[in-house]
């Protein structure tokens, strides 16, 4: 369904402060006022709307086409997993473009970072792969997955004092991943020189 956003503040009428979204098919507006700290939804013509109202600031307009993000959406989805399906077959190099195009299709999606940081990593960036594992936990800050994924990114590089935390964290916040207690045992020795 295809709606033509059309949002503006249309004046203070005993202070009345008013909102309007305009259905595209049949030309009605939904006006939403807020009188007294309560909300209330009015269905008027544009011609009710202006006959009430006066608009007191800019007008914005904003096209919003439903269909063309819904389609995007299912598109990266589909992207993202191809991704994972070229991860699990070693093709790294395809499954790094796979991510790049499910991110250019539904950028800021913490699974697409996670993805991103994986292909980056087994194609050998470690420094991008870093960069987008935590841009997955800047969105997703109590994901296991995205703490699980920086623990290994430290872990393969031998870095046991910066990968505990993170293990530990994402056993917290998932008590199913008790495999991680072998790595957190494993680290927790090197770290103390046994």
């Amino acid at each position: 369904m295809n709606y033509r956003l059309f949002v503006f503040i249309v004046g203070i009428m005993l202070g009345l402060t008013a909102t309007s979204l305009v259905k595209a098919e049949d030309g009605t507006v939904d006006v939403l006022t807020f009188e007294n700290g309560e909300a209330k939804t009015t269905t008027m013509t544009k011609d009710e709307v202006n006959a009430n109202y006066v608009p007191i600031g800019p007008t914005i307009h904003i096209d919003v086409d439903q269909k063309k993000a819904e389609e995007n959406f299912s598109a990266a989805e589909e992207y993202f997993s191809e991704g994972i399906n070229f991860l699990k077959n070693g093709e790294f190099s395809k499954a790094l473009d796979a991510f790049l195009a499910a991110d250019k299709l539904h950028p800021g999606e913490a699974t697409i970072y996670n993805g991103l940081g994986m292909a980056y990593q087994k194609t050998g960036d470690n420094d991008r792969a870093l960069q987008y594992f935590q841009k997955a936990l800047e969105i997703k800050p109590d994901s296991s997955e995205c703490l699980v994924n920086i623990a290994f990114y430290y872990y393969d590089l031998g870095n046991c004092d910066l990968a505990l935390p993170y293990f530990k964290k994402a056993l917290s916040l998932n008590s199913q991943m008790n495999g991680l207690s072998r790595y957190i045992d494993e680290c927790s020795k090197k770290m103390s020189g046994q």
